[in-house]
């Protein structure tokens, strides 16, 4: 992998006293293994591994700047340099500079001689980001092809699509946690596939259930009514069953569910679409109904009004449109 000339420069060989970011990452991500989420403790390990250490690991941290942050940032993103591998997210690398900074952190209370100031360059989305929420022609066309199927994946793409629920939230959902009658999800499991760090196990990833990353994200979901009747034809008799299998001991993890949703997204004539599009169309159409950003910031579970607004304040071109048309005071 290339680096450039700021990095090279950057090393000091010739200073073995010196405290390097892989001296500082190590102790840091020790400390991390009893004191965070075993899900978290692994996406900060495998990101450390897989990038942060390979860029910065031999650098001693007082010659860690902010604009050896920015260079780092625009390498990962690919806005300068070889053409040929791999671009990362806007999000992806936001999640590398948070680590880093956590990591910082945690070298500033150990006194170790991180630059005072240090500026984390903000990452902006470009124009060319992906799209993130269905039309409404596109929404109706999926909803017609899931309602007409009986499987049970399908009833938990419409969930998504209809109440914003996250992927390894409807995974890990039971049907005791289901309360038809009263129209109530309640969601307290999410299920994801992490990283495998047990040496004697010969699988290099696990599936894990854990509580959700917030207190609010543990939320009680209204229930559309076509989704009750929906949902009310493959009830199964046992309650602790997933809902996605109709099996206590057999649950769909995330990566399926990911890949059933492309083929019916093909089976629509809907390429290149993913599975997070349902939250967020789910969201936007939420703004274009008037529904208040208090209660749709409840139903998603986010930890503040302001993530709710941040990330879904970019209303439609149409709604905007109709909201100026409010503005009219003549007759």
């Amino acid at each position: 992998m290339q680096m450039t000339e700021n990095y090279k420069k950057a090393c000091c060989p010739s200073d073995h006293t010196m405290i390097t970011f892989r001296t500082l990452y190590e102790e840091w991500i020790s400390e991390c293994e009893t004191g965070v989420k075993e899900s978290t403790y692994a996406q900060y390990r495998v990101y450390g591994r897989k990038h942060l250490l390979p860029y910065f690991g031999e650098i001693p941290v007082e010659n860690i700047t902010s604009q050896s942050l920015k260079e780092f940032a625009r390498y990962k993103l690919n806005m300068e340099g070889e053409r040929d591998r791999q671009i990362y997210s806007v999000s992806t690398v936001r999640l590398m500079l948070s680590i880093m900074k956590l990591a910082f952190n945690y070298g500033r209370l150990k006194e170790y001689p991180v630059l005072p100031n240090l500026m984390f360059p903000r990452v902006q989305e470009c124009q060319e980001s992906r799209r993130l929420v269905f039309t409404v022609e596109e929404q109706t066309r999926l909803t017609r092809h899931l309602d007409a199927s009986s499987n049970m994946d399908a009833v938990g793409i419409l969930l998504s699509l209809y109440t914003g629920l996250r992927v390894g939230e409807i995974c890990a959902l039971r049907w005791e946690a289901v309360d038809l009658e009263n129209r109530r999800i309640q969601i307290k499991y999410t299920m994801q596939r992490i990283s495998n760090f047990d040496p004697d196990s010969p699988r290099k990833t696990k599936v894990i259930l854990s509580h959700p990353k917030s207190r609010k994200s543990r939320r009680d979901i209204p229930i559309p009514r076509f989704l009750v009747d929906k949902m009310s034809q493959i009830r199964p008799e046992d309650r602790e069953a997933y809902l996605l299998t109709g099996s206590r001991d057999t649950y769909l993890e995330p990566r399926t569910l990911e890949n059933r949703f492309r083929r019916y997204a093909v089976d629509c004539d809907l390429p290149q679409v993913h599975f997070h599009m349902c939250r967020h169309s789910f969201a936007t159409r939420c703004l274009e109904k008037g529904v208040d950003i208090k209660t749709l910031s409840e139903i998603l579970g986010h930890s503040s009004i302001k993530i709710t607004l941040d990330r879904y304040a970019h209303s439609s071109f149409d709604l905007k449109l109709t909201n100026m048309d409010k503005l009219t005071f003549l007759n």
